[in-house]
């Protein structure tokens, strides 16, 4: 579980980053 849970961060990061950038926008 924990080894997914390291692949999955950094992703998930990257999605709050660029929805804040989005959200910046509109």
């Amino acid at each position: 579980m924990e080894e997914i849970g390291k692949t999955i961060n950094p992703i998930v990061e990257e999605l709050y980053e660029r929805v804040e950038e989005l959200a910046k926008l509109y």
